[in-house]
């Protein structure tokens, strides 16, 4: 679940497609801190990314045991983690 703000009240909830929906049809206040829904959006999309792009060749390095591979898999997660970047980061 994500929040939007505005003036430091919450004025918005709840699943993330919903309210990236509500924001692209002008739904919220140009001046509303949108920092949490995009916070979870880029949460989602590393997480779909993990899943289906470095998990794969996390199995192969650990079944491969090569620094090769190890550095595939390593070089995919930095991808991911820049594709969808955390603000703290």
């Amino acid at each position: 679940m994500a929040r939007v703000f505005f003036e430091g009240q919450v004025i918005a909830q709840g699943d993330i497609e919903q309210l990236v929906e509500m924001h692209s049809v002008g739904m919220f206040p140009e001046a509303a801190d949108l920092s949490e829904l995009n916070r979870e959006k880029s949460l989602k999309g590393r997480r779909n990314a993990y899943a289906l792009e470095s998990d794969p060749l996390y199995i192969e390095y650990q079944y491969d045991n090569s620094e090769e591979k190890e550095r595939i898999w390593r070089e995919k997660v930095l991808e991911i983690k820049k594709r969808y970047p955390l603000t703290e980061e």
